[in-house]
């Protein structure tokens, strides 16, 4: 999973999962483990995170105000959004329907 910077999340094409995370949170850790593991079984997905005590301006230019926070984007718009308390399952279930669709 590559670590986003400031700015960088613009201009994103394609089928995107975001993670907002910060170091110190213990759920995130974990999370961003299981996220990870996904990648291999959703190739034509970008995961990318972006750690939100080094760029809480971009936390919020999209309204992240609790960590985790998981984004779906498509062509650069937010489709989905999961934040604090929920299951990767969820989250597996939200991607295999998007590429079942596209």
């Amino acid at each position: 999973m590559k670590e986003l910077t400031f700015g960088a999340l613009r201009g994103h094409g394609g089928k995107t999962l975001v993670v907002f995370f910060s170091n110190g949170c213990g759920v995130c850790a974990a999370v961003k483990r299981k996220l990870e593991s996904l990648e291999v079984d959703f190739p034509q997905w970008e995961f990318v995170s972006i750690d939100t005590e080094k760029y809480p301006e971009t936390a919020g230019e999209y309204s992240v105000f609790t960590v985790p926070t998981v984004l779906i984007l498509l062509e650069g718009r937010e489709c989905n959004r999961w934040s604090r308390y929920f299951s990767i399952e969820e989250i597996v279930r939200y991607l295999e329907r998007i590429d079942s669709l596209t």
